[in-house]
Parts: C-alpha cells; sequence; structure tokens
C-alpha cells in the first residue's frame, strides 16, 4: 500500500513538472509574439535592463526576461531538492523496513545529484564562455562598404599632386595630377604645340566620376583627346605622347567605332570599353 501512494505520489510529482515545463514554454511564445516592450501578467523582479531586483518591473523585453527566467529555472531547482532532500529524510528516519530507508536514501541521492547538475551546468558554461549566459537578442546593424572611393575623400590620396597650371582641359575635369605626370605631359604639350595639334584633358585629378583603373584615384593617370578626333590627331597624339615619356591608349566605346577608326587610317593600338561616354586617351605616367 506504501509503495502504490509512493507511485502515485511520484506521477504526481511529474505530471506537476512536465505542466510547469510546458507552461514555460507557453509564456516565452507569447514574450517572442510581444513587441520589444512586453508587459507582464504579474510584476517579477530581476528583470528590469538594470538587473536591480530590489525594483519590481511590470514591463521587460525578451533579452531581459530571459535571465530572469533562466535564473527563476535555478532557483526553483534548488528549492525542489531541498523539497526531495527533507522527504528523502523523513523517509529514511521514520521507517523501520529496510526498504523505507532504502527508498528515502535513494530519494536524497537522487535529489543531491540533480542539484550538482543544475549547478554543474551553469558553472561549466561560464567558465567555458561567460557570454553563453547573455541572453542579448540585439544585433548590431550590418555595415556595408563602398567598393568606389569616396570623390569627397580622393583629395587627402594624391599626397604628392600639383596643379595642371595652364594644360587645356576641356573646363569640367580636376585641376591636379601628381607630380612626375605633371612633368611629362608639359613635355608633352609643348610637343603637341609645335606639331600644331590642339588637345584638352577631360579628366583628372579628383575624378568627377568612378574608374575601374586605381591611377585615376592617385593622380598618375589622366583622360584626354584631341580637340579635332581626326585619325591623323588621333595618330599624332599617340606618337607624341610616347616621345614624351607616357603610355596612351586609345578607348572607343564599340567594336564598330574601333573597326571604323582602323578603316580610317588610324594606325595605333584601340580597345574597346563598354560603357564610356566619348572615345579618348588614357595616358598613363609609366
Amino acid at each position: 500500500m506504501k509503495t502504490n501512494d509512493t507511485n502515485k505520489m511520484q506521477i504526481n510529482f511529474q505530471k506537476i513538472i512536465l505542466l510547469s515545463t510546458l507552461l514555460f514554454l507557453v509564456s516565452f511564445g507569447f514574450v517572442y509574439a510581444q513587441s520589444s516592450n512586453y508587459t507582464l501578467l504579474a510584476p517579477l523582479p530581476c528583470v528590469d535592463p538594470a538587473k536591480n531586483c530590489d525594483t519590481i518591473a511590470t514591463q521587460t523585453t525578451l533579452s531581459d526576461y530571459l535571465p530572469g527566467a533562466f535564473n527563476l529555472a535555478i532557483g526553483i531547482g534548488a528549492v525542489l531538492a531541498f523539497i526531495m532532500i527533507t522527504y528523502g529524510g523523513f523517509l529514511y528516519a521514520t521507517s523501520d523496513a529496510i526498504t523505507g530507508k532504502s527508498e528515502g536514501r535513494e530519494k536524497i541521492e537522487n535529489a543531491i545529484w540533480g542539484l550538482v547538475l543544475v549547478i554543474g551546468a551553469w558553472a561549466i558554461l561560464y567558465t567555458i564562455n561567460p557570454k553563453i549566459l547573455d541572453f542579448s537578442l540585439l544585433l548590431p546593424p550590418p555595415t556595408t562598404v563602398s567598393s568606389t572611393p569616396s570623390i569627397s575623400a580622393l583629395p587627402a590620396i594624391c599626397s604628392n599632386c600639383q596643379s595642371i597650371g595652364s594644360l587645356p582641359t576641356n573646363g569640367s575635369t580636376g585641376d591636379y595630377v601628381e607630380a612626375g605626370l605633371l612633368t611629362k605631359l608639359n613635355t608633352f604639350n609643348g610637343l603637341m604645340n609645335t606639331a600644331n595639334v590642339g588637345w584638352v584633358i577631360t579628366e583628372a585629378y579628383p575624378p568627377t566620376t568612378t574608374h575601374q583603373n586605381p591611377c585615376h584615384y592617385d593622380g598618375t593617370c589622366i583622360d584626354a583627346r584631341p580637340s579635332n578626333q581626326t585619325p591623323t590627331n588621333i595618330n599624332t597624339f599617340n606618337n607624341t605622347a610616347v616621345r614624351a615619356g607616357l603610355r596612351p591608349q586609345y578607348e572607343v566605346a564599340t567594336q564598330i567605332e574601333k573597326d571604323r577608326l582602323i578603316a580610317s587610317g588610324v594606325t595605333i593600338s584601340i580597345i574597346v570599353v563598354p560603357g564610356i561616354n566619348n572615345s579618348h586617351f588614357s595616358v598613363y605616367k609609366n
């Protein structure tokens, strides 16, 4: 009869634990479904953002609620272990039968082991990494890195840039180039004046648009073209730039344009760069 009563008590105890667990999980579901500020059904301590256990909070967030629930579960486990130790001790002390004493001792041992597991789990997690017990759900906002340098920040990159001075421009370009490139451009400009061929710089430093080649962001190249882009002037521009120690490369937007120039007598190297606005030379320092 005593064994049956004990079995019934264990079954009822297991039902209570199961019901409590289900209610605990359902409460998490309700907390998660609410907005960031959750109004508690009953005031609770230690769940305010300041983690002040001397005050009773009526509102909280999931990040603050989870640590409070975790600590509450640890506390409940300790209380249940104490109750089971007391109950086991009572059985051991009041029972004259060997089976009763064995049952009492078993309950005491199980309760102690359960308490050790609860405290040990917390201690192990805290020892491995205290952040594991940090239930913060705040994620840092994503950061994006632009693949194109900021135009406004570019002047600080070209530390050795100098003003292009009186070199011809189209009026909508930058006013600086790297010092070594400037020297060669002045030589080139003198040779072009001697050849009586006009030319203009269409892009210097800082650049007015984005470029694939990084030389535009340190002032070691420019975009330029003959004022009148006839086949003869294009050839002259290329050959004169080479004489001045520069490396010119003529660029067009389409294969059709390239074929037309070659057919009209342009003998220099031409590459197709889809997306450029106008045919021009990219002139490199080296």
